[in-house]
């Protein structure tokens, strides 16, 4: 995996191309295999390691539509794995002194990266407003802590469409 720390970065935002979404294997905690298994079963399978992942349709996942939105997310069923992407988030640095990765939240310090993998290559790299990185980053860390905490920042500003019920 090819990380570069953040600060290299200068700037994030979700584009929704859907890139995330294609070419990666999701892998799913118990918890979360748990709770999309009762919703679609058929939408998870095992890896060749035996993992319990995100079933693909083509180089896509199952689950991204043509709006190039998660239908998890609305659900309150998006994977942490996916929620993070394309940050990783690590308590020690992964090469150097870590200074360029380094972020401290809530006293406590962290090292974090942007994934560069090329076949999800995440477009939102260097796009965005500075000034918005630490809140990303931020809640980025506290989704790290706590998978099943909701998105906010760290995810695209649109919205999903509501259903009317009559």
């Amino acid at each position: 995996m090819t990380v570069t720390p953040w600060r290299k970065i200068g700037s994030w935002r979700c584009l929704k191309c859907g890139n995330c979404c294609r070419g990666l294997e999701v892998s799913l905690t118990a918890y979360e295999y748990a709770r999309i298994r009762m919703l679609a079963p058929s939408a998870i399978q095992f890896d060749s390691y035996g993992r319990v992942t995100l079933r693909r349709i083509g180089p896509r996942c199952v689950f991204l539509n043509e709006r190039g939105l998660c239908d998890l997310q609305p659900l309150g069923l998006k994977p942490s794995a996916c929620k993070v992407w394309p940050f990783v988030v690590s308590v020690k640095p992964r090469h150097d002194d870590g200074s360029e990765a380094r972020f401290t939240h809530r006293g406590e310090e962290y090292y974090v990266y942007l994934n560069r993998h090329a076949p999800s290559r995440c477009r939102g790299l260097g796009r965005g407003r500075p000034e918005d990185l630490p809140q990303i980053i931020s809640e980025v860390i506290e989704i790290y802590q706590d998978p099943t905490r909701p998105q906010r920042y760290s995810t695209s500003r649109l919205t999903y469409p509501t259903i009317a019920v009559h």
